[in-house]
């Protein structure tokens, strides 16, 4: 076997089995990512299952588009989506023009969506909203601590707030199905008095 950097092409027993555990490792690399972004049923959690459910929301710091701050602490007073979020997210794609009926709808009762993008590279974030247009503000998680605070494993995940700040529902992943679950339940925070 040729010894690295000598410009000999390496072969032999020793070199295939590195190969192969190479591109091994590259396709558990690829189902893993595969699975955490899929367009499988989404799942809800509610109080009895999250870990976050009926306490106050982590007190995350995002930097919205426009340049300013934002903290979900900042949004106390009305019902608050959090939308975890990546433009390589085909189901993330998928959910962003129902969320922005359900925006659209519901703002004036007092309904805010902030999509958190998890995108490390911003180059894609533009083409990507331009593409889907949407009416709710979009923040960055750089550091990636805000999905780190909630305990986000797929994208997208969304957490619904009520009045208080206090996160009351979960969603992992996303089913066109599940747009009707999500208006009921920021329809039943938004009934509820403040």
């Amino acid at each position: 076997m040729a010894a690295l950097g000598s410009g000999k092409r390496a072969s032999g027993p020793l070199w295939t089995i590195v190969v192969w555990a190479a591109m091994r490792s590259l396709l558990a690399v690829a189902v893993l990512a595969i699975a955490s972004c899929t367009g499988n049923r989404a799942t809800k959690t509610d109080g009895a299952t999250h870990p976050l459910a009926r306490k106050p929301a982590p007190d995350i710091a995002l930097k919205l588009k426009d340049g300013s701050a934002f903290h979900p602490r900042d949004a106390v007073g009305k019902v608050l989506v959090l939308d975890f979020w990546a433009t390589w997210c085909a189901p993330c794609k998928a959910s962003f023009p129902k969320i922005d009926a359900i925006y659209q709808k519901h703002k004036s009762k007092g309904l805010e969506v902030i999509a958190i993008n998890e995108d490390e590279d911003h180059s894609k974030v533009q083409p990507f909203l331009d593409e889907v247009k949407p009416s709710f503000q979009i923040a960055f998680d750089n550091a990636g601590k805000g999905a780190e605070a909630f305990g986000v494993e797929t994208m997208p995940s969304s957490f619904i707030l009520d009045r208080r700040g206090v996160v009351r529902y979960a969603h992992s992943g996303y089913h066109p199905d599940d747009s009707a679950t999500i208006e009921a339940e920021v329809e039943e925070l938004l009934a509820e008095a403040p």
